[in-house]
Formats: structure tokens, sequence, C-alpha cells
């Protein structure tokens, strides 16, 4: 078995607090259909040589979200039992934040006999001069499939190790979900400093039209930690095929340090977004007006948060080009706050001040 070295391909280790975003990985499948992920950078680690991952012909994407990896490319075929198969990060992180986003179709029934997980992170056996077939036992953000209350419907679950399947909806398994529809899946691993044992995972479950441009300030699942030893550092994901009738795809994988889940704007775009709208009256009391700017349109997300970040009203509105939006506030004590105006492209936020 060759054994491959950091030093070789150059890989590092990020002090994610000296560092930005940091892209550690972006898969889109773009290679011939039928062709195994085996030939093309990924690893097998279990299975080996049993039903190959491969590529199946056409992406997934959407229409109405405006996610980097969508309509791009290929997929990967995660339908089968056999090969488990993983992809080396391009750095290795120990702290901070690791975001691991990819869009996914659950294409049939999922009951107690084909539920299981399917997709995780992780380390190599040896940390430091890493062979990529040989990985550690500690599986990090095991992410399920599970079945949902009718055969139409499916669950997403999470967890930070174990690998039982969850059962608990609201704790570790998302509400129904639509089988045949694509759903974009955002999985956290958080580095928490001090003890160990204290690491978290997070699961945010996305459908299309929502809004990626900000992470939610609650997830879907989560956070969950603290059952098993923290991970020493992130170096790889993995998909995992552990049942004949798993009928999973998976596309548009990013695995990133920090949340960006949309294009950079274009300078003529952000050009048109400057003033992205106007407030009035300013101090408020129960109702302001925002006009929007130019180029506008399309559904917004309104959000205010206090002076201690914590979201205190939100709405959905949609608007046109150079429109004013009329909100009726709730009751809020006086202060200072934040109102934030989001839509597919871009946020901007602007102080508001409340004086009853």
């Amino acid at each position: 078995m060759r054994k491959i070295y950091l030093a070789a391909l150059m890989l590092f280790i990020f002090d994610l607090s000296m560092a930005q975003n940091v892209v550690l990985l972006t898969e889109n499948f773009s290679y011939p259909a039928d062709s195994t992920l085996i030939s093309n950078g990924w690893f097998a680690h279990s299975g080996t040589g049993t039903n190959s991952i491969r590529v199946t012909n056409g992406g997934l994407g959407w229409t109405a979200s405006n996610y980097l990896g969508s309509n791009i490319g290929n997929a990967a075929a995660v339908n089968n039992t056999g090969s488990d198969e993983n992809r080396p990060f391009t750095s290795y992180v120990n702290s901070g934040n690791i975001y691991v986003s990819f869009l996914a179709r659950v294409n049939g029934a999922v009951t107690t006999t084909n539920a299981g997980y399917f997709l995780h992170i992780g380390e190599y056996a040896d940390t430091l001069n890493p062979v990529f077939t040989s990985i550690s036992t500690a599986f990090r953000a095991r992410t399920y499939k599970a079945p949902g209350s009718t055969a139409a419907k499916f669950r997403f679950g999470l967890t930070f190790n174990s690998g039982t399947v969850p059962a608990a909806v609201g704790t570790d398994l998302t509400n129904d979900l639509d089988t045949g529809v694509t759903y974009l899946v955002v999985v956290k691993y958080r580095f928490n400093p001090g003890a160990t044992n204290n690491d978290s995972v997070s699961m945010y479950v996305f459908s299309q039209g929502d809004s990626l441009l900000t992470e939610p300030a609650s997830p879907t699942i989560g956070p969950l930690g603290g059952t098993a030893p923290d991970m020493t550092y992130g170096q790889y994901l993995a998909l995992r095929q552990y049942n004949a009738a798993q009928r999973i795809i998976i596309d548009g994988i990013l695995v990133q340090t920090t949340w960006r889940l949309t294009p950079t704007v274009t300078g003529l775009e952000e050009s048109k977004r400057i003033n992205a709208f106007e407030m009035y009256p300013n101090p408020a009391q129960d109702i302001i007006h925002l006009r929007l700017g130019e180029g506008r349109t399309g559904t917004q997300a309104i959000r205010m948060f206090n002076s201690l970040g914590q979201q205190v009203y939100s709405t959905t509105l949609e608007a046109y080009d150079s429109q004013t939006l009329s909100i009726q506030l709730p009751v809020l004590s006086n202060g200072v706050y934040s109102i934030r105006i989001e839509d597919q492209h871009s946020s901007y936020s602007m102080p508001v001040h409340i004086n009853r």
C-alpha cells in the first residue's frame, strides 16, 4: 500500500483563528458518466473492489436558489453496498468550523432496513503521514437518512459519532422530507476551544427557494456533541455505501471554513446595490418604511436583531425594483437595533433606533 505524505502534496494545517475562508474540497463530479470515483481522485477505505461508487449521468441543481454547486457536472450514485470512499481535504484544520454542503436526492422509500449513514468527515489513521486508504474509526458528523411517516417521506439525521440511526424528530432527526426531491444539506463541525470532548456538530436543511446568504441563527438539528473525543484534525470527506437499496444521489459538494454558499456578487451587481435600501423614519415607533434600491427584486428576507445579536423579528416580502416596503414592528423596548434585508445575491444591514 503506497503511503502519501502531506509534504508531497503540499498539504498543511491551518490555524483558523488566523485564516479567512479556506475551501477544503470542491466536488461537482465533472467526470465521464459511469466512471468510478476512485479513478477520479477518491480513495477506497472499506469494501475495496466491490461495487465502487460511480458517476451518474446528469447532476443535481436548483433554479430558484443560487447555490454554488448547483447544475454543474454530473453526480455520484451512492446507491449500493460495497466500497466506501473518501477524498482528502486540500488543507487539514484543527480549529474553527468546517462546513460541508451538498445537494442530495433520495430515490425510493426509506425503511428501517435501508436506513443508515451515508456521509461523514474524519481523520486518517496516521494523521501526520496519512495513507488515504486507511482512515481512523472516529467517524464524525455521521449524516443519516431514516424513514419518514409514509413511504413517500424520509428524514435526514445527524450524530456526532454514534452509529445508531437517530430516532428523535427535532433532536437528531429532521421533520418529514419528500423522496425524489433535491435538498441542500449543510453539516457543520465546530472545534470548541477548551476542554476535550466538547466539539459539536449541526445540520441545516434547505429547500429550493430558501435564502442561503447567511447561516441561520438556529440549525435544523443540533448542536450535538460530548459523546466521543474531539476530532484532532478534519482531513477528509467520506461517502458510505451500506445497503443495496439505499438509493441516494449526491452532488455539488463544497467543504470550507466559513459560510459561503452563493456566488460572489459581480462588480456591476454590487454597484446597483450599494444603496440597497433607505429606511424612514429613524428613530421609529411602530412602522418603518424601506425604500429599495435599483436591482432588488424578488423575495426579500427582513430580520431585526437586538444589541446582543438575538433575532427579534423576521418576515419575507416580495419586492419589485425601487419599491417601498412598509413593516409593522413588534412591540420592542427602546434602544438601538439592526435591521437586515437580504435576497439571493446580497445582504445589507442598517441600525434603527426604537423610541416609543
